[in-house]
């Protein structure tokens, strides 16, 4: 069924947050102060910023920009373009950017789905190339376009969608539990991987495979000559975030990068060495990575996925 698009800044006020400077002197334990609302509040809040950890004083709105409970809240820097509604009000810094709805109705929980999907996070991503961290703004935001079906039918599909979320926290759990299952059992089988209890013959890593560290020779390493090309770069945070495999990225190289770096091949375990320290995962692509990662490629005593299941056991606070 085909539906017209509609761009954001024809169906909401979109403008970007402020920030009294410097914040430490606003800040204040006043109740009567103003929410201030942060990165930290949206990542304990999942979906609906209801409440803020910190306040500034009522003089601090000058310089900010206040939001109401139905606006909608996205991140404009570092993971970008995450949305969140707001049920309460406060200030918001120039970390964010906020939609004010309009006079045309459109359902939140559709909004927010929306905005959270792959198809207008490919807009932001593509509108945001270029730059060398990718940011967005009023622009950006405003011309990015989205189908509006009927207001009955966009909370039929929000319905759907919300259905789908609920299932999928079931399967997070559930996994956790499998996960936990898993360790009790690596556990019963190889004993504590640190103390080596079961006293198993131990062998240094590179004896099993080849080590290499990632290559990022250039300076400074998020030059944009180097970036926004067809190949897929690898940074800490997709191998931390990645569950066994890398199935995805957020970064590329341009050709230039390229040839200052090197692709490594499908397959190949990304261990990190820096930031993430001892996260691992499995490509399933070729990609490069800087030289906070070290790949590993196995030899024919062990397999890339046993070590990365035996680094997964290890505690990295004891490595």
């Amino acid at each position: 069924m085909s539906w017209p698009t509609v761009a954001l800044g024809d169906l909401f006020e979109i403008a970007r947050g402020g920030s009294p400077r410097p914040i430490e002197k606003f800040l204040t334990d006043d109740p009567d102060g103003l929410n201030w609302i942060s990165i930290s509040d949206a990542t304990q809040s999942g979906k609906v910023i209801e409440k803020t950890e910190r306040r500034i004083r009522k003089e601090g709105l000058a310089k900010s920009r206040w939001v109401e409970p139905g606006d909608f809240l996205l991140s404009n820097s570092m993971s970008f373009g995450r949305p969140y509604i707001m049920g309460t009000a406060g200030c918001i810094h120039d970390g964010w950017l906020v939609l004010k709805p309009g006079k045309t109705e459109v359902d939140s929980n559709y909004l927010y789905h929306l905005l959270g999907s792959q198809p207008v996070f490919a807009q932001f991503t593509k509108r945001a190339t270029g730059t060398t961290v990718k940011n967005l703004n009023t622009t950006i935001v405003s011309e990015t376009e989205i189908p509006l079906p009927p207001l009955p039918e966009q909370q039929r599909i929000a319905a759907i969608l919300d259905q789908a979320d609920a299932l999928r926290g079931l399967r997070r759990q559930s996994l956790s539990r499998l996960s936990d299952l898993g360790q009790a059992i690596f556990y019963e089988m190889f004993g504590d991987p640190i103390a080596n209890t079961k006293q198993f013959p131990t062998s240094r890593l590179a004896s099993f495979g080849t080590l290499d560290r990632g290559k990022s020779k250039h300076r400074p390493r998020n030059d944009p000559v180097l970036l926004g090309g067809p190949h897929p770069l690898i940074q800490t945070g997709d191998v931390a975030g990645a569950r066994d495999f890398i199935t995805s990225f957020q970064s590329t190289y341009s050709d230039v990068g390229l040839k200052q770096s090197r692709k490594w091949p499908r397959g190949t375990l990304c261990i990190t060495i820096a930031a993430n320290i001892a996260d691992t995962a499995i490509l399933d692509f070729d990609a490069c990575f800087p030289d906070s990662i070290v790949g590993f490629q196995s030899g024919s005593d062990a397999t890339n996925y046993f070590i990365h299941e035996w680094f997964t056991r290890l505690s990295p606070r004891r490595m």
